[in-house]
């Protein structure tokens, strides 16, 4: 996975036009962003409201017996630049095997990493 200069190196390097990042922040989000920096007090509970993170989950199981899994996140509102949650990495975000299920993961996306959350679950479920 790609995140950060390496990604745009390698974005350039294959003719991706690109434009600056204050390009991709409305003037909305730029007064939203100074109004929670000055209010530091607010950020744990903006972090972890249920409100806004807009994250979806799927499993699915075809006529053959296969299992399939899939998860996309809305992300956090002024997450540090370069971060990666959960959703893209196998075992954490979801995980499928024929033997034992399919799991999509929701949530604190560092806690979910830490854990490989998905297949806990899925280890649990052949237990």
């Amino acid at each position: 996975m790609l995140t950060g200069q390496g990604a745009n190196l390698f974005a350039e390097s294959i003719g991706v036009p690109t434009v600056p990042a204050q390009a991709l922040v409305t003037e909305q989000e730029r007064k939203e962003w100074q109004h929670y920096k000055n209010y530091a007090v607010g950020v744990k509970e903006l972090f972890n409201s249920q409100c806004g993170h807009e994250t979806v989950g799927a499993v699915a199981l075809d006529a053959f017996g296969n299992v399939a899994c899939a998860t996309s996140t809305g992300g956090i509102r002024n997450k540090m630049m370069g971060r990666v949650g959960d959703s893209p990495f196998i075992g954490s975000g979801g995980y499928a095997d024929n033997r034992s299920g399919a799991v999509s993961c929701t949530g604190h996306g560092e806690s979910i990493l830490k854990v490989t959350l998905a297949r806990l679950i899925l280890f649990h479920m052949e237990q």
